[in-house]
C-alpha cells in the first residue's frame, strides 16, 4: 500500500506536477482558441486570455510542487524514524531476560 515517494518514482512530485501543468496548458490553450474562433474574437484578445490562463497555470503548478516536495520530504522523515523505532524496539525486546508475546484478546 505504501509506495515510495521520491525522484524516479511514479509519484515524484515533479511528475505529478508536469501532468497537471501539460494537461492545464493543453485545456487553456485549445478551449481559448475554439472559442476565438467560434465566435470571431480579435486576435489580440485571444492571445490575451491564453496567456493569462497560462500564467494561472504557471502559479498553481509552482504551488502544487511546493506542497507535495514538502509533504514527499516529511513522508519520507517519517518513515526514517518510524524504522528507527522499530529497531529501538526489537533491540529491547531482544535484550529481555524472560520471555516475551504479545497476543489479542479475541
Amino acid at each position: 500500500m505504501n509506495e515510495p515517494v521520491g525522484p524516479g518514482t511514479s509519484r515524484s512530485p515533479l511528475r505529478v506536477v508536469g501532468i497537471y501543468a501539460s494537461c492545464a496548458a493543453a485545456w487553456i490553450i485549445l478551449s481559448d482558441l475554439a472559442i476565438a474562433m467560434s465566435l470571431g474574437c480579435d486576435i489580440a484578445e485571444m492571445w490575451a486570455n491564453i496567456t493569462k490562463g497560462l500564467l494561472f497555470v504557471a502559479v498553481s503548478s509552482s504551488l502544487l510542487y511546493l506542497l507535495l516536495r514538502r509533504d514527499s520530504d516529511r513522508a519520507g522523515v517519517v518513515g526514517a524514524d518510524m524504522e528507527a523505532a522499530q529497531d529501538r524496539f526489537s533491540s529491547a525486546v531482544a535484550q529481555l531476560p524472560f520471555t516475551f508475546a504479545i497476543y489479542d484478546a479475541d
